[in-house]
């Protein structure tokens, strides 16, 4: 069993940086993505695509609540709903969001997994930040 905090699962998928594509301005990969795109033997391969799945559903849940604070705490427009493209605040909404936020961020969770030998890794690069927001899913057998 992995217990993790739902804020290092939403951190670990979030694009990093951009990436040039032709003249084009794209979001980078996430370290999850990163790491699922890197060259592993197919049994830890199969094993982490299980693990994201998991994660996956995590943070389908995460995602609807997220939204549903940003509706519950955000401006409302004249048509009574909140513009999720340019979600407008004020003091009141915008600290109770935080609040709640935080309070999502900070919520363990269990995934029904074991985790990955750091051995089985080894064609795996992460630089050292990237590293920390996965170290939930990697044990440390070196």
């Amino acid at each position: 069993m992995i217990k993790v905090k739902l804020g290092t699962l939403w951190q670990a998928s979030q694009a990093r940086g951009t990436e040039k594509k032709g003249k084009k301005e794209v979001p980078g990969l996430s370290v999850l993505q990163v790491l699922a795109d890197s060259p592993m033997p197919v049994a830890v391969s199969y094993r982490i695509g299980k693990i994201f799945e998991k994660v996956q559903a995590e943070l389908k849940i995460f995602e609807d609540k997220r939204i549903s604070l940003i509706k519950k705490h955000a401006v409302k427009g004249e048509d009574g709903e909140v513009n999720l493209k340019k979600v407008e605040w004020n003091d009141e909404g915008r600290e109770a969001f935080g609040k709640d936020f935080q309070e999502l961020l900070d919520i363990e969770v269990e995934l029904d997994a074991e985790k990955v030998k750091l051995s089985l890794l080894v064609n795996v690069s992460l630089p050292p930040k990237d590293a920390g927001l996965v170290e939930w899913l990697i044990e440390n057998d070196l």
